[in-house]
């Protein structure tokens, strides 16, 4: 018997990425796959007095982005196992940088393909930080498909 497809999800809850999980009714997935959701979330630079910007406040700023995060997986994991109901999902929360992570994540894991949707960033945003997809796509090392 073959090995289950493994597909790796970047979710976040977004318009765009629920449009990219009901998109994969239509892709021609297998019945069965292994898969992953997951949510990157990103280091900030809290602002303010150096006491409580370096300090305990912004340890417990990320942790509360992280348990949101995986609210947002679970109902990712709900919204996917309607579509595929034989499908194994499991969720995963990481922190730093989301293009880096996922790439990290999709090289340890070892999915056949990756989905992203991108993020909603101005030209600005793009300038500074990249593109998620564009350096997603340049760095994977497996299938990407993006959900624009």
């Amino acid at each position: 018997m073959m090995n289950p497809m493994k597909i790796m999800f970047a979710y976040d809850g977004s318009e765009r990425a629920q449009a990219a999980l009901a998109d994969l009714e239509i892709a021609g997935l297998p019945r069965l796959a292994e898969t992953k959701i997951v949510a990157v979330v990103e280091p900030f630079l809290p602002t303010g007095p150096s006491e409580i910007a370096w300090g305990s406040g912004a340890t417990e700023a990320m942790e509360i982005l992280a348990q949101r995060a995986g609210c947002i997986l679970r109902e990712g994991r709900q919204r996917l196992e309607r579509i595929f109901p034989d499908w194994e999902v499991e969720i995963e929360v990481y922190c730093g940088q989301r293009a880096m992570q996922l790439v990290a994540q999709a090289v340890e894991w070892g999915p056949e393909l990756l989905v992203i949707s991108p993020l909603n960033r101005s030209k600005f945003e793009r300038m500074v930080w990249g593109s998620l997809s564009g350096s997603v796509v340049e760095n994977a090392t497996c299938s990407v498909r993006v959900r624009a």
